[in-house]
């Protein structure tokens, strides 16, 4: 295999085993694996200090209940990120141990993703969609774009690290209380209620290699007033941070450098030969040699050319040999030489010019700068009533290089004949090649072919065979135009509210009203991607120089590559209140109840960048995002809450919630739960409810979006009916169009969680947590496939799905015809499950003039399955899968992570450590067996960059993650103290996946420490 764990990659074995062992003895020694319960655990810091029996409004609840909660809460205090190093929300919630495949790391987003600087997490694995985060209670709006195109989320970094006093995850259903999308649990953000004095904090991070990815940091937060003496707060917080571009030619984890993993040799499965083989990953790098030294002829190769390459075309395909035409390298290129002879492409040894897409082009993190400004007015009013209100604006600016673009990237198929060959589907892989015409004239449009009687027309100068009246193709990369993406965001938020207490009919109440309103903007502005009508303008006129590049004027690589802005947007407006009293006496004592009401709205603007409106051949190539939604809805909700101390060793509780929507969906959320401690040091705790999730924006209001696939028509029926024409019965561009699809019903859920929390002495707290998630009416696209079937067989087309047939055969116009597009809705098509545990552990110990507190959190995911109709259970529980859906990123079963800090006079020293389990490579929605580690079940890891004619390499199993952070402080004085973090302080690697398609060669949602190596961070702050 290609490399040896023992010797290659970070530090040996025996140092990460020594580091997990620590890990265990201490976790033995506190009793059991993992995190930061609610139940026992350091409390958050200065005024928003939960201590046991305080009586506070909690995550998940209407009433000012007791801290000690029936419902699974996690808090990650502004003292736990600081001591863990992390300096964003998001860094800090990726780390969870519940967040599993389908979140969305910002690091994704390097890597051509859709959501640039977006972040968000996933819990359970059931996609960021079934995962409600909220503000002090309250929603945020969407972010401007969906997730896959379809799944509506919150972007964690719209509220400043420096405002929020603690962070509370809910690890259970929570619809009773909040409605819509807290089927997976609840990220609820509580910002500071009152700050006085001054504070400021400045950074410098880089990597230990000092070859890039430096960050810097500044953050500072003034405050004035004190809310028991003064009757007000007021404080204002600003915050920068800026992180220089990371290129992956910089990573010291070598499958992610370059395009060239010839080195990656192992066994195979061939689809031909079942005996298992060796051999080598193909390279990806253009004009490339393979492993043992010889070329791939450029006609079984899916890449472009670095250099402009030819062959001529007879009129029905492409004949002889490739030339080229231009051997000139540019900045990107390097000069080499390919061997001819035959079977190669080329008569005799060529010089070429070799382009490593990926060390020239790769990013691992991109240019990202962020700035945002927040205040916060608190003041009392008569009694006890208490008014806040509260303003923020944040901004992102991320910029991504990207390859210069290649004329092989998909885009509409020549479904009107006037295209002829001049624009075809290959039918050597799912891509495109253009024809250069015999002529040129100034008439030359996408929709005009020059005969050469135009007054203006000449042979093409671009074509070395005009002469002799014949068209050639063309591959090539536009080496002289450079590509990148610019994704600039906006937030502005608004929030306010009232609270208090009153007196009614010898009754006393405790109200809460809030309201926020909140827009998201979103300008996306790409540059460099190729636009297919001014493309083929510039063909058939001759105005782009393909024969020397360097002579084309900005004019003409701005005519064929326009800049393209897509502006879209975001709104939520929320109004809530709730009203609780105690209502009689129990022999536990007092029982409470409460009512809420909510209304909301709601709405999403997000225009195509590249859409079908103007034609579906009026279009960028599919670089430009073609997802679009536009659409609102209004809700209201109404909901209640009792808790039963029945009697002093049992507490019940019950809620529901039901939700109108203006699209007319509606639902009841019912939860009951318990808490039984029948003794002082150990308490039992479960639930049972019903939630939702409400079809999202993308599925119910979504442009119509195309994707091109190279397909055949039906063999016997193109026999039969144009006698195996191979124009009309070969391989063509095929459009998949989703629709979206308005009367979806909600997807709902049904949860059950089991719980027991121990505090066998003082400060030390475990708990152990079993849940079970059932979903129904599950959402997902309509396979198209039973339809294609369906037309070709001449049988009824399945409801839902539209034929529209292509053009007629120019052979044989009375001929039926094939299919040009499918159009297929969304549904609610099946069922998921998963069922796992939570493991949480927290306490401190006096060691004598050291103090030290830990704090953890494990998960194991047992099962995660999925059932669609027509589609046999799948389980993907320790595999790469669902692989589309969560962008390759898997479900591993168990993560942990696991906190110590020492605290010794003005000094402390905090140590973190992070682990996920490896994964299988394989899934079974990709055509691997998740219960044959052997990879034997065929050919196919759903890693492209693997395929060796016909042949996959077995890289079956993901390996482990393990990182362990540091972080230093020293206070100088009663103000001023430094710090000094050290991330991946072992110089682990992450893991090798040539399978997700996130990155390159490691999964960014487990891997991103790994790739980024040592990380340090030197910083101070100061206290006024």
């Amino acid at each position: 295999m290609f490399y040896d764990d023992r010797t290659r990659y970070g530090a040996p074995v025996s140092a990460r085993l020594a580091a997990l062992a620590l890990s265990v003895s201490a976790f033995a020694f506190a009793l059991a694996p993992a995190a930061y319960a609610q139940d026992a655990q350091p409390p958050p810091p200065e005024e928003e200090t939960v201590e046991e029996g305080d009586t506070i409004v909690v995550t998940g609840s209407i009433l000012r209940g007791n801290a000690n909660s029936i419902n699974p809460i996690g808090i990650l205090s502004a003292d736990d990120m600081a001591a863990r190093g992390q300096t964003t929300i998001a860094d800090a919630l990726q780390t969870l141990s519940g967040n599993a495949g389908g979140s969305l790391p910002n690091s994704f987003t390097a890597n051509g993703a859709f959501a640039g600087g977006a972040s968000t997490v996933s819990l359970r694995g059931l996609l960021s969609s079934n995962t409600l985060t909220l503000v002090d209670g309250m929603r945020l709006s969407y972010f401007p774009l969906s997730d896959d195109g379809t799944r509506n989320f919150v972007d964690l970094n719209t509220i400043p690290q420096d405002v929020i006093a603690r962070v509370e995850t809910l690890k259970d259903g929570a619809s009773s209380t909040y409605g819509a999308d807290a089927i997976a649990g609840v990220i609820n953000m509580i910002t500071r209620r009152e700050y006085q004095g001054a504070s400021i904090d400045s950074s410098i991070a880089f990597r230990g290699a000092g070859d890039g990815a430096e960050q810097f940091n500044l953050s500072g937060i003034w405050g004035h007033g004190d809310l028991g003496t003064d009757g007000y707060n007021f404080y204002i917080s600003a915050e920068y941070q800026r992180q220089d571009i990371y290129w992956a030619r910089d990573a010291d984890f070598f499958p992610t450098t370059t395009s060239d993993l010839t080195s990656i040799c192992g066994l195979t499965v061939n689809a031909l030969d079942p005996a298992d083989t060796e051999t080598c990953i193909a390279t990806g790098v253009f004009w490339g040699l393979e492993h043992d030294g010889t070329f791939t002829a450029p006609a079984a190769r899916g890449f472009g050319s670095a250099n402009a390459m030819i062959r001529a075309w007879d009129g029905t395909q492409y004949v002889g040999d490739f030339s080229l035409l231009d051997t000139s390298c540019n900045e990107h290129t390097t000069p080499g030489v390919i061997p001819g002879g035959a079977g190669v492409g080329f008569a005799a040894d060529t010089n070429v010019c070799s382009l490593d897409p990926q060390r020239e082009f790769g990013v691992v993190s991109p240019e990202d700068t962020r700035a945002s400004l927040s205040a916060r007015l608190t003041f009392n009013l008569a009694g006890s009533h208490e008014a806040y209100l509260m303003g923020t604006y944040y901004q992102n600016d991320v910029f991504t290089p990207g390859a210069s673009p290649n004329i092989r990237n998909r885009t509409p198929p020549p479904s009107n004949p006037i295209f002829g060959p001049q624009w075809r589907t290959d039918n050597a892989a799912t891509g495109t090649r253009a024809n250069l015409p015999v002529f040129v004239c100034p008439q030359g449009s996408f929709n005009y072919v020059c005969d050469g009687s135009e007054v203006g027309a000449a042979l093409n100068p671009n074509n070395p065979l005009a002469g002799v009246g014949q068209e050639v193709g063309i591959w090539y990369s536009f080496g002289d135009i450079d590509a990148s993406v610019r994704q600039f965001v906006q937030t502005f938020r608004a929030a306010g509210g009232f609270n208090g207490d009153f007196t009614m009919g010898g009754h006393e109440y405790h109200y809460d009203i809030g309201a926020t309103g909140m827009q998201q903007n979103l300008e996306v502005t790409a540059e460099g991607s190729l636009f297919f009508p001014n493309l083929m303008a510039a063909i058939r006129q001759g105005t782009y120089n393909f024969v020397d590049p360097s002579q084309n004027t900005d004019e003409i690589r701005d005519f064929v590559s326009p800049t393209s802005v897509q502006r879209s947007n975001s709104k939520l407006v929320q109004l809530q209140a709730s009203v609780s009293t105690e209502l009689f006496e129990l022999p536990g004592g007092m029982a409470e109840g409460g009512l809420l009401a909510s209304a909301r709205y709601e709405s999403l603007d997000n225009p195509s960048a590249n859409s079908d409106r103007g034609g579906t051949l009026n279009r960028y190539f599919q670089t430009i995002n073609p997802f679009g939604a536009s659409g609102s809805r209004d809700t209201q909700a109404v909901g209640f809450e009792l808790d039963l101390p029945v009697f002093e060793q049992l507490n019940v509780n019950v809620s529901g919630r039901y939700d109108t929507y203006s699209t007319g969906a509606s639902d009841f959320s019912p939860k009951i739960g318990f808490r039984f401690e029948p003794l002082e040091f150990l308490a039992f705790r479960g639930t049972y409810s019903e939630g939702f999730r409400i079809p999202s924006f993308g599925e119910t209001a979504a442009d119509p979006t195309t994707g091109f696939i190279a397909a055949q028509p039906d063999v016997d029926w193109c026999n039969a009916n144009h006698g195996g024409d191979p124009a009309y019965c070969g391989i063509y561009g095929l459009g998949l169009s989703q629709i979206a699809t308005p009367d979806l019903q909600p997807e709902e859920s049904v949860n059950m969680n089991l719980g027991v929390v121990v505090r066998p002495f003082g400060n030390w707290a475990f708990s152990a947590d079993y849940f079970s998630i059932e979903k129904e009416n599950v959402i997902g696209a309509v396979d198209a496939s039973a339809a294609i079937a369906a037309y070709y067989a001449g049988d009824p087309i399945p409801p839902g799905i539209t034929i529209i047939e292509d053009t007629p055969n120019p052979n044989n116009p009375a001929g039926p015809l094939r299919i040009a597009y499918v159009q297929t809705p969304f549904a609610n098509l099946g069922e998921q499950q998963v069922t796992g545990w939570d493991f949480q552990v927290s306490g401190s110990f006096d060691l004598g003039g050291v103090e030290w507190s830990t704090v953890g959190e494990a998960t194991y995911l047992e099962s995660l399955t999925q059932a669609f109709e027509g589609v046999p259970e799948q389980e993907y529980a320790g595999t790469i899968g669902p692989y589309i859906i969560t962008a390759a990123s898997g479900t591993p079963q168990w993560r942990l992570n696991w906190q110590n800090t020492f605290t010794f006079g003005p000094a402390s020293l905090s140590l973190t450590a992070y682990w996920t389990e490896g994964y299988l490579s394989v899934a079974e929605d990709i055509g691997g067996d998740a219960d044959d580690d052997t990879c034997a079940s065929g050919v196919g890891t759903g890693a492209p960059a693997t395929y060796l004619d016909g042949e996959t390499i077995i890289v079956c199993e993901v390996d482990d993650s393990f990182y362990l952070d540091a972080h230093g402080a020293y206070d100088l004085n009663d103000t001023v103290q430094i710090y000094l973090n050290v991330q991946n302080v072992l110089g682990e690697d992450p893991a090798y996946d040539p399978t997700t398609y996130g990155a390159v060669g490691y999964n960014p949602s487990w891997g991103t420490p790994g790739i980024l190596g040592r990380f340090f961070t030197i910083g101070a702050r100061a206290r006024f």
